[in-house]
C-alpha cells in the first residue's frame, strides 16, 4: 500500500519506531540494514510527539523538504521526503503556465482596447466630418 504513495516524482515516506529505526522505506536496504535516523533533529521531534517540516537531507542523500508526524498510539513516526528538485521543477512549470496566462490576458486586453478605441473614435470622426462640412457651406 505505501509503495503506491507518490510525493512529487521522487519523494517517499519512511516509518520509524520509537528507537528511530527505519521500519518501512521504499529503499528496502535501509530497513534490512537496520538504519536509524536518531541523529536527525526531525526524528527526535517526531519521537517527542511533535509534527512539523524542515529542510534537510533525505535518507537517500537528496536535498528535501522533510515533513514528520507521530502516530502516537502506535509509537511510530511517519516521515515524508519531498525532493527540492521536484519542487523546483513544479515551480518552473507553474511559472511557465502563469506566463502563458499573462500573455493571453495582455493580448486580449490590447484587442479589447483597440475595439473600444475604435468604437469611441468612429462617432467622434463622424461628428468632426459633419462639423467640417457644415463649416464650409
Amino acid at each position: 500500500m505505501l509503495q503506491n504513495v507518490k510525493i512529487g516524482e521522487t519523494g517517499y515516506i519512511n516509518i520509524i519506531d520509537s528507537e528511530m529505526k527505519i521500519l518501512y522505506s521504499p529503499n528496502t536496504k535501509l530497513v534490512t540494514d537496520g538504519v536509524t535516523v536518531a541523529e536527525e533533529e526531525y526524528a527526535k521531534k517526531v519521537n517527542n510527539d511533535e509534527s512539523g517540516s524542515v529542510e534537510g537531507v533525505g535518507t537517500n542523500g537528496e536535498k528535501a523538504i522533510i515533513s514528520y508526524s507521530p502516530l502516537t498510539s502506535l509509537k511510530l513516526g511517519v516521515i515524508s521526503y519531498y525532493s527540492q528538485d521536484d519542487l523546483m521543477k513544479e515551480n518552473v512549470e507553474s511559472a511557465k503556465k502563469a506566463a502563458v496566462v499573462v500573455v493571453i490576458v495582455a493580448l486580449f486586453s490590447m484587442l479589447l482596447a483597440l475595439l473600444v478605441a475604435n468604437r469611441v473614435i468612429k462617432p467622434v470622426k463622424i461628428i468632426s466630418d459633419l462639423l467640417q462640412k457644415d463649416g464650409r457651406t
